[in-house]
């Protein structure tokens, strides 16, 4: 006699439903010469990607439900790597921001973006250390070509950071406030970039 399969556990629902609604705020970004993703921030027509994944200024914008926007490029930040892309047909929903130096070494977080190309697909891990100011994001979570631009969340489904390489085996996050200083036009101090085994994601 066969045995009936487990149910889901509310860990398993509570996981799942925080993936589902990161997804909906998680976007194909996609330019001349490359692809990512984009983290829907402030409002449904503000997109925060990396300056690696928009470096053209005109790009297209790809929904969770697969609809195509036209969008542009209003601010960017090289040393940050960032770039805030304007959609204005669009009414994408954003993610709540969170406090990335408020990070303690082992707390949950979870990745989403289009890795491969595969569309909203979700990684986890760990925080790695508490940031010190102006610092990457360091986390235990797989990342892969395609998930530059995405959220690094935590378990409440707040933006903490914008995914952005991995180095030594680590994801790096820009962190979220440093977000708010590039959408303010504030300059800021540059991230430190790591030397060695650094891969562009």
């Amino acid at each position: 006699m066969s045995e009936t399969p487990p149910s889901s556990t509310p860990i398993d629902d509570a996981a799942s439903g925080l993936a589902a609604r990161l997804q909906r705020s998680v976007v194909a970004v996609i330019s001349e010469g490359g692809a990512g993703s984009g983290t829907a921030w402030r409002d449904g027509q503000t997109i925060v990607t990396n300056h690696h994944v928009a470096q053209h200024d005109d790009v297209r914008v790809v929904g969770s439900d697969g609809r195509e926007y036209d969008g542009h490029v209003i601010a960017r930040h090289v040393d940050h790597d960032l770039a805030v892309i304007h959609v204005p047909a669009a009414n994408f929903e954003p993610i709540e921001a969170g406090d990335a130096l408020a990070v303690s070494a082992g707390s949950a977080l979870f990745a989403v973006g289009n890795p491969w190309g595969q569309r909203g697909a979700v990684t986890a891990g760990v925080a790695l250390v508490r940031p010190a100011k102006d610092e990457f994001l360091r986390a235990d979570i797989q990342l892969a070509p395609g998930n530059s631009g995405g959220p690094l969340a935590d378990g409440h489904g707040r933006v903490l950071g914008i995914n952005s390489m991995i180095s030594g085996g680590m994801a790096l996050a820009v962190p979220a406030y440093l977000v708010h200083q590039v959408l303010a036009d504030a300059p800021g101090p540059a991230i430190p970039w790591v030397e060695g085994d650094t891969v562009v994601v």
